[in-house]
């Protein structure tokens, strides 16, 4: 028979998890989907198998992109940046007008 001072110290051990596998058949990865979900934001990547065969991949998502200034200089001709400034700037015509005005009346009508 065990001494208390043996299950105690039993009992205080940290439970550390096994790593997962890179990859597991679909009942494990349903078993451990939060921790696959976890361990994805932190760049690590998983196949789901199905009879051996993968099916399915859990991978870290893109790093979002960031909008880079001047990403277009060069690509228009300053005509062509002069006619888009222009139709930026011109008013809508007065169809388009009566329509995002009283969308309601002119439902369903294309635009002529």
């Amino acid at each position: 028979m065990k001494s208390k001072s043996e299950l105690k110290s039993k009992s205080t051990r940290t439970n550390k998890a096994k790593p997962l596998a890179n990859q597991l058949n679909a009942a494990e990865a349903k078993a451990h989907f939060s921790r696959m979900i976890h361990l994805a934001s932190r760049g690590e990547s998983f196949l789901i198998a199905k009879a051996g065969t993968p099916v399915a991949k859990v991978v870290p998502p893109d790093a979002p992109r960031k909008f880079k200034v001047g990403w277009g200089i060069g690509i228009l001709t300053d005509e062509q940046l002069a006619a888009l400034a222009a139709a930026i700037a011109a008013p809508l015509p007065e169809d388009v007008l009566a329509r995002l005005h009283d969308v309601g009346k002119f439902a369903g009508k294309p635009l002529k």
